[in-house]
């Protein structure tokens, strides 16, 4: 039933108050904050925290202070669970858990000793009377031999295997969370086109009934015969919105499709930054660079043991038959040999420092991994903040028009003024809404951003 009254029995009937109405309809969709896809809410969002990250840079080291972003209720565990359920069979996890599994494999089988090496032979037999009892020198050979390289390489190389291992292991938990965080981010976009397509809806009928008013006021005497136009022009944009708002949906849900299989009907919960310790060790990308960095130092274990490549055993068995002027018998060779570093500048020299080079670039990227993370870090922190701002700007503006719709409405029902002016503050508090959805849905993502950049101190991100 439309609200709207005609000039002429306005002074008779009163009318239902729109500045109650309009609050009432914002108490019930702006007045809590929901946590469900389904519901909408914007007073439970906290205010801009006081302790914003600071940045210092002081030669090759970086200090930060510890930063709150946000303070809302925890985030629904469960929603975050089943999300990880969900990729546990992604392509680009099980690619990281097979190189994982290769370089374990590949640890057990560094510390292994190479195969011994068999000969089977014959000495000294003559060619022009081939024989085995003719000639003295002549015998057959049985024989084995054994390398034993540098216990010292082998286990550098071992556990370089098993470091490289345990980077690739963290790299999964990031790559994990990154994921989630796109998979959370689609369906949050998600939420907000609908939410944003039921306000546009709702648009489409205040024009319709402000339609209705102007060429009331029309017929009463008010010259606005102009705004007929604009309001179809309101109405045709409105309406091309949600075409758009549609589209989107599309192609949020055909990305959702290429990262899980599947549309998740999951009603995603308000998010909540993971606070940041101000410790670099939390950033996932810092810990991957620790780890590679661990990895390559053993490279300089590896290096020095080439020294002394191997050593190794031969042993072998020789039998010699019965002539006619000599007796058969067996006897046993061994012998013990080693590598000597007799080229050791043109070979294993370049190798040190080539291990020393390769410790110091790691060192250098574990560097730019604590820049680059705090960078990161600080422009998702500052983005959220700056939304959390621009909520309570736009409250503000809600605050307002409400006000203004309140004064309108007395005026109108004393008498004096049009009911046009009320009905275009009910479409303004629609587009604010939708403005507060966007930056709500902003605060969300960047919040799921934060938390795929930092491992949870209570270990609860991960597993």
């Amino acid at each position: 039933m439309s609200r709207f009254i005609p000039a002429a029995a306005r002074c008779t009937i009163a009318p239902v108050s729109v500045a109650k109405l309009a609050a009432n309809v914002l108490v019930g969709v702006l007045g809590a904050m929901p946590v469900m896809a389904s519901e909408v809410s914007w007073s439970e969002y906290p205010q801009t925290p006081d302790n914003a990250v600071e940045i210092e840079l002081k030669d090759s080291a970086i200090s930060a202070t510890k930063s709150t972003t946000i303070t809302e209720p925890a985030v629904n565990r469960d929603v975050i669970e089943s999300i990880r359920a969900m990729l546990r069979d992604h392509p680009a996890l099980l690619a990281l858990e097979n190189r994982k599994q290769a370089l374990l494999e590949r640890s057990q089988a560094t510390l292994a000793l190479p195969d011994p090496t068999v000969s089977l032979g014959i000495n000294n037999i003559s060619i022009s009377s081939p024989s085995f009892d003719e000639f003295l020198p002549t015998n057959k050979l049985i024989g084995i031999r054994q390398e034993f390289p540098s216990r010292k390489g082998r286990s550098a190389r071992a556990d370089q295997a098993l470091a490289q291992s345990e980077a690739i292991d963290l790299m999964v938990t990031a790559k994990r969370e990154s994921l989630v965080a796109e998979v959370v981010e689609h369906l949050i976009e998600k939420r907000r086109i609908n939410q944003q397509i039921d306000l546009a809806r709702e648009r489409l009928l205040k024009y319709d009934q402000l339609t209705e008013v102007v060429q009331s006021e029309i017929e009463a005497g008010n010259p606005s015969v102009f705004r007929l136009p604009e309001i179809d022009a309101e109405r045709a944009r409105v309406s091309g919105l949600i075409n758009n708002l549609n589209a989107q949906t599309l192609e949020h849900d055909a990305k959702l499709i290429a990262l899980t299989g599947d549309v998740p009907g999951l009603n995603v919960p308000a998010m909540s930054a993971i606070d940041w310790s101000g410790a670099y060790e939390q950033f996932h990308a810092v810990r991957i660079a620790q780890a590679e960095l661990k990895s390559v130092s053993e490279s300089l274990t590896i290096a020095d043991a080439l020294r002394f490549k191997r050593w190794g055993v031969q042993l072998a068995y020789q039998q010699r038959e019965s002539g006619e002027n000599f007796k058969g018998d067996d006897w046993v060779s061994g012998q013990v040999f080693f590598s000597a570093p007799l080229w050791y500048r043109q070979s294993q020299a370049p190798e040190q420092r080539a291990a020393e080079a390769s410790v110091e670039a790691a060192r250098q990227s574990l560097l730019l991994a604590q820049r680059d993370a705090l960078a990161n870090y600080t422009a998702f922190n500052a983005r959220l903040q700056a939304s959390v701002e621009n909520i309570n700007l736009l409250q503000q503006e809600v605050n307002a028009i409400q006000d203004k719709i309140e004064t309108q409405m007395i005026s109108y029902e004393a008498g004096i003024g049009y009911f046009a002016p009320i009905v275009d503050g009910d479409i303004a508090l629609l587009k604010l809404r939708a403005e507060l959805i966007a930056e709500h849905t902003t605060v969300d993502i960047y919040a799921a951003r934060i938390n795929s950049l930092l491992a949870d101190p209570n270990g609860e991100s991960h597993e």
